[in-house]
């Protein structure tokens, strides 16, 4: 039987999937989920019931969220998207993983689509803003991978891990183009959209990116699963300007910036939430070895895109989820001539 999970900090629930009931039926693990289970139900301010599970928005989605604004959110994507139809492949990779591994998440990965309605929902209410064209955007990209999925699902689940996880990624780039104008329209009140670019801030166009590390689950008969995230083994000393850079000049992470650049951005978002970068972000933050704020971050590249043309801000952000959820960044400066031996084909 599926594990019951609780995670609670001090009075706060952040998970709980005490609704997550499954039974064992020759040799088959079936799941009793409601067609309510389905959609999203308030069950506080702060709580959202779905799949079987509570889940806490201020501290898995942000600071700032309410369970009645992500409700709000599957509704309007609803218009969009078969909101349902996505839910069904995580509720499965779940079953999958924990029969294949014994192993199951502390957070369910359905709390991304919980995540992309929020933040879907909060860009609807930025005033003035012409949103029209990233809604087709979004359904487009969207449904092409979803259609994928569920033609795995329909061929005896052949080639199911590796379409859910392009699907999982798409859902995941599009919440970070939702995220990070809203984040920076909190910052500044100077946020527009524009078909050519992800969105502007003030005069400067932006683009946002999405990187990840590589990260392997080791399982030997009898053992405990092992989560493994391939990166940098750090020492006790670190030179945050020194270690990002590093990070960001890396030949993967460079290709999406340098896509960005290509793409006319004077202003870089990289969500590094699933990357070695964020471990060390939230370990500098951790230690206080200075001010990672969003909103910081934020103005430190304004700052430099302004002063000089040799250069190109990178926001490296992660979102950290806690007791209330966090979002932290640091900038770096990447010089232009990177870029100039990425496109003679010679190493940076």
């Amino acid at each position: 039987m599926f594990p019951r999970i609780q995670l609670r900090i001090n009075d706060r629930i952040i998970i709980n999937s005490e609704g997550f009931v499954s039974e064992i039926e020759d040799s088959i693990m079936n799941f009793k989920l409601k067609g309510s289970d389905m959609i999203p139900a308030v069950v506080n301010s702060e709580l959202v019931a779905i799949g079987g599970w509570k889940l806490n928005a201020v501290s898995l989605i942000h600071s700032k969220a309410s369970s009645e604004m992500v409700v709000k959110g599957w509704k309007s994507l609803e218009q969009l998207l078969p909101m349902d139809r996505l839910l069904i492949p995580f509720l499965y990779s779940t079953g999958i993983d924990y029969i294949r591994f014994r192993f199951s998440g502390v957070e369910p990965k359905w709390v991304k689509l919980l995540r992309l309605c929020y933040w879907y929902e909060r860009c609807l209410g930025l005033n003035g803003l012409d949103f029209h064209y990233k809604q087709t955007e979004i359904k487009r990209a969207i449904l092409k991978p979803l259609r994928n999925t569920e033609k795995t699902l329909n061929n005896k689940g052949k080639g199911f891990l590796p379409a859910l996880e392009q699907l999982s990624r798409t859902i995941t780039s599009y919440t970070s183009e939702l995220t990070f104008p809203v984040l920076t329209n909190e910052c500044s009140n100077k946020v527009s959209f524009n078909k050519n670019h992800d969105f502007f801030f003030d005069t400067l166009p932006c683009e946002v990116k999405s990187v990840y590390s590589h990260m392997t689950i080791e399982r030997n008969k009898d053992e405990t699963p092992k989560l493994n995230i391939h990166g940098q083994i750090l020492g006790e000393k670190l030179n945050p300007s020194e270690e990002f850079f590093k990070f960001a000049s890396s030949r993967k992470v460079l290709g999406h910036i340098f896509k960005a650049h290509s793409q006319g951005g004077k202003l870089v978002f990289l969500n590094a939430t699933h990357t070695f970068a964020s471990l060390l972000l939230y370990l500098l933050s951790k230690r206080k070895e200075g001010d990672f704020s969003f909103c910081n971050a934020l103005n430190n590249a304004v700052k430099l895109a302004r002063k000089t043309k040799e250069r190109l801000p990178v926001l490296i952000v992660s979102s950290i989820s806690s007791y209330e959820h966090q979002t932290i960044a640091f900038v770096v400066p990447m010089p232009l001539q990177l870029f100039q031996r990425l496109e003679k084909n010679e190493e940076p």
